[in-house]
């Protein structure tokens, strides 16, 4: 249809920050809690230590250690992310930033697949722009011409949490009963926080990542 193009898309993840030595701290706040000391010296010993602490789930100092990613997925998406309460958010203003191409949107792999369903996706995507550019043409501001915009139109946002709430919100949101979007956010970030983090985040890395994908290797961020 004109105007828009079909593309293999996913969310794109990218980490930004995270908590320099994230695993030294989280061990010294666990044994903080009981004037512990390690009986044994190393990475290795740390691993064990925090992965024994998770499992008798004791969570509390995973709250010392913070990562923030630069995530960009349809609105549909967001609307999602934002109801994870304990984080930071950022997010794209439709109120101050011109959405300017008509292209900048999502399509579900389903209706992607479906040659029907994508005739009449593009059909009310092109409705939903043709109107948003024809109320700004008429002198109506972006914050009020953006109310015919579709949730598929993309958005990047700033999503900062503890490394407790990233388990929570991975656990809910790499389950197959998420919606697929948010699952694939929910898993690139497990896999980015995995590769930083492994102590913390390795029981949940082997049951979404292994035993799922049967894929061992760390992964990088915009993977």
């Amino acid at each position: 249809m004109e105007c828009f193009r079909v593309e293999n898309w996913g969310p794109k993840v990218k980490l930004i920050s995270i908590t320099p030595k994230a695993e030294e701290i989280i061990e010294k706040a666990y044994r903080n809690c009981w004037r512990s000391e390690p009986k044994k010296l190393g990475e290795e010993a740390r691993r064990e230590f925090i992965e024994k602490c998770i499992r008798r789930g004791h969570l509390s100092p995973l709250e010392f250690a913070f990562a923030t990613f630069e995530i960009v997925g349809s609105r549909a998406y967001t609307h999602q992310q934002v109801r994870h309460r304990i984080a930071s958010y950022a997010q794209e203003s439709q109120r101050y930033v011109k959405v300017d191409d008509p292209n900048y949107i999502v399509i579900p792999p389903k209706i992607q697949d479906n040659s029907k369903a994508l005739e009449i996706f593009f059909e009310a995507i092109k409705n939903a722009w043709s109107a948003y550019q024809a109320l700004l043409e008429l002198g109506i501001k972006k914050e009020d011409a953006r109310y015919v915009l579709p949730n598929a139109c993309k958005s990047k946002i700033f999503v900062g949490m503890n490394f407790r709430a990233w388990r929570h919100f991975i656990k809910l949101r790499c389950d197959v009963s998420a919606q697929w979007e948010i699952r694939e956010v929910a898993t690139k970030i497990l896999k980015i926080l995995y590769n930083e983090a492994p102590s913390v985040f390795a029981d949940l890395y082997r049951k979404f990542v292994i035993e799922r994908e049967g894929k061992k290797e760390l992964w990088t961020q915009w993977d």
